[in-house]
């Protein structure tokens, strides 16, 4: 019967995957750090399944996907625009260096 309790626990909320593709983490991280979570929620509070641990779980899991996630799609912009240059100079260098070695 404890074993049960338990399996019914450890389920993460529907909203797992979701949380995981907006955060840009992926799904087995996110279940990882759900299971985390839970734990954190389960040393606080002292009981298995209550609604105060599942709120606690769920505060902590935002916290753990918070510090997982990659750069926003903004920042991702700004990278590759302040990469552009150095792609330039790349392919002028490579087009350059292909013309000597044609010359030769």
């Amino acid at each position: 019967m404890q074993r049960v309790f338990e399996e019914a626990e450890m389920k993460s909320p529907k909203m797992l995957p979701w949380l995981a593709r907006k955060t840009g983490v992926p799904i087995g991280r996110a279940e990882r750090l759900w299971a985390e979570a839970l734990r954190h929620a389960r040393l606080r509070t002292g009981a298995a399944a209550t609604p105060e641990t599942w709120r606690l779980a769920v505060e902590r899991l935002n916290e753990l996907l918070a510090q997982q996630a990659p750069f926003s799609p903004i920042v991702h912009c700004q990278v590759r625009l302040w990469l552009l240059p150095l792609a330039i100079w790349r392919d002028v260098s490579v087009t350059a260096s292909r013309s000597w070695l044609r010359m030769l």
